[in-house]
């Protein structure tokens, strides 16, 4: 923890103090920035208020000059404002830095660079050994965030049934891990989750064109009564007509307990798509599904006050060799499609489908969303050879 009396000015040299606290503690597993708050000399301890603006304009310019002094920018800094009944807009503005995956972070602008980190309450720069294993650590945390997709995605490949059809799947976890005395959630949390992730998906992508999947939709029913699983809450919907077998058949969600979440649908488990040999994975499902991704994560990070951005890795699973083709329907019912499908002209068919893995942010307006749902999609169909959307515009 730091105490600062005032808050930095505009001035080049307050501003690269405060960049350079800004990337010591996220150097250093995080810390604390107290501003409006005099410190005694020679040790350090808090001596008395200085009152300082708290409102959001200040809270805005401390984020965007830590964006633009410190590399890579350090993400989800956290203010709480302390105010006086008195004159509610002065207090103390309390900063929270947080531990840094993406760590180590520079400071310096025209040539000049630094690497700062916290030795204790001293600030002290990196040597060239500390760099060294500031980046092998910065590897490895790559190296292993990776690993938690790929096993988390293993495990959804065990829930759902590959003989059926192709599937599209979406693993996200927290780049942090929720802490441990942070409340799971309760079965009662999970259909309120669900239903507030089926209105931003519309927000994001809205369910009146007829060619829009309503995935999330379908299961509204099943998320007021959640099955269970390993520290994880399971919504699922099977096929028409089965009761509860071992395998999902047609889509589920999982919400697990260290704030990671699941998400699948079968392309076409109802076999209305007649590509024989082939694996028909249609444009407007791909799109939909997006959307429901990102709506799901973001609702996910917003009601369960995730404080650090999701990983996330799409994928198109199958249970055999057949090659996927892309296809372009017309109509749909119940998300599935019943009319007239056809091969997108110049696509091409695949053997193998790249997983997209990405990062999402914590907090993002419905503008910034609609934007990384397009990206997503393009991902996912660029492999295709189709760049032309059905639903995004």
């Amino acid at each position: 923890m730091d105490y600062k009396r005032i808050l930095p000015d505009k001035g080049d040299k307050a501003s690269e103090e405060f960049a350079k606290d800004v990337a010591a503690m996220a150097n250093s597993g995080g810390g604390v920035l107290v501003f409006g708050v005099a410190e005694h000399r020679g040790t350090g301890e808090a001596e008395k208020i200085t009152p300082v603006s708290v409102n959001e304009h200040q809270q805005r310019r401390l984020r965007q000059l830590a964006a633009s002094r410190v590399h890579p920018m350090v993400t989800n800094l956290q203010f709480v404002p302390l105010t006086e009944t008195s004159d509610p807009s002065q207090g103390v503005l309390v900063m929270v830095v947080p531990a840094s995956s993406d760590a180590p972070h520079t400071i310096g602008q025209q040539g000049r660079l630094g690497i700062p980190y916290r030795d204790g309450p001293e600030t002290r720069w990196m040597s060239e050994a500390q760099l060294e294993r500031a980046y092998r650590e910065r590897f490895t945390r790559t190296d292993s965030h990776r690993n938690r997709l790929i096993s988390a995605e293993r495990q959804l490949r065990d829930r759902i049934d590959l003989d059926v059809s192709a599937w599209m799947t979406a693993v996200m976890i927290p780049q942090v891990p929720l802490p441990a005395v942070q409340p799971s959630l309760k079965r009662a949390e999970v259909s309120p989750l669900i239903e507030a992730s089926i209105q931003r998906s519309s927000e994001i992508l809205p369910v009146a064109d007829t060619h829009r999947y309503t995935l999330l939709s379908e299961l509204r029913n099943a998320a007021l009564n959640p099955g269970v699983g390993l520290r994880r809450w399971v919504v699922e919907m099977l096929p028409h007509g089965e009761g509860l077998g071992n395998k999902t058949g047609w889509a589920c969600v999982e919400l697990c307990h260290d704030g990671a979440v699941t998400f699948a649908a079968a392309c076409d488990p109802e076999k209305l798509l007649p590509c024989e040999g082939k694996h028909a994975v249609s444009t407007a499902m791909v799109e939909s599904f997006v959307a429901d991704v990102v709506a799901l994560a973001e609702t996910t990070v917003r009601q369960r006050s995730i404080q650090a951005p999701l990983l996330l890795r799409v994928d198109l699973l199958r249970g055999d060799e057949k090659p996927l083709v892309a296809v372009a329907t017309r109509r749909f019912s119940r998300g599935l499609q019943a009319g007239e499908m056809r091969p997108v002209a110049g696509s091409r068919t695949l053997s193998d489908f790249i997983p997209i893995e990405t990062e999402l942010p914590v907090l993002a307006d419905v503008d910034s969303l609609k934007t990384i749902s397009r990206d997503l999609v393009l991902d996912v169909l660029h492999q295709f050879r189709v760049s032309e959307l059905r639903l995004f515009s």
